[in-house]
């Protein structure tokens, strides 16, 4: 009974910190540019942290909208500090990431999964001077490799895979970008 009971309870908390409905569509128009976004997605998704705790999806969300703010800043200084703050909220969502975030869904994949997606397609679109190219690309390979992810519906995978083209593309990985294009090639057919 103990056992049942705290599994219920740890559900219960899991599911008091997932992102809401609301704070994806302000980040995903944040990713389309539309303004004043980013800077309301951060600040919802802070708030949530604040005061549900740092699970690594709130995170990855919260750094990927702060790294959007650091590309609309107009001062370069706010611009990088933005970054900064945005990429360190990341790791840490990385870093925080494990086998619950795979046993869950969001958006269609599993969370862990998209939560890489996420990280990877930010940490490649950052400026290079912030380093992070190589890192992104590896969680590019990772996930793209993993059985798990290419048999989730083409749907759901269908946006990360041209996010890993460009990011291969950068780093002059041509034999990643023609392994990657079949793969999005055959996502039609799922």
């Amino acid at each position: 009974m103990k056992i049942l009971t705290m599994m219920t309870l740890l559900s219960l908390s899991s599911a008091a910190l997932a992102v809401e409905p609301q704070q994806v569509d302000l980040y995903l128009k944040a990713t389309r540019g539309e303004a004043g976004a980013a800077a309301n997605a951060y600040a919802s998704l802070s708030q949530s942290l604040a005061s549900a705790g740092a699970d690594p999806l709130t995170l990855v969300y919260a750094g990927s909208a702060r790294t959007l703010m650091g590309r609309e800043a107009r001062d370069p200084a706010t611009a990088g500090r933005f970054t900064q703050e945005g990429l360190t909220l990341i790791r840490q969502a990385l870093a925080a990431t494990g086998d619950e975030q795979l046993a869950r869904q969001h958006q269609g994949l599993r969370e862990g999964d998209y939560i890489n997606a996420i990280a990877a397609a930010t940490l490649t679109s950052v400026p290079e001077f912030f380093g992070t190219h190589s890192q992104g690309l590896a969680l590019f390979e990772s996930l793209l490799a993993d059985p798990g992810f290419v048999a989730t519906p083409a749907p759901a995978r269908a946006w990360v895979v041209p996010f890993a083209l460009t990011a291969a593309q950068q780093q002059g990985r041509s034999e990643l970008v023609e392994q990657w294009s079949k793969l999005l090639l055959s996502s039609g057919n799922d």
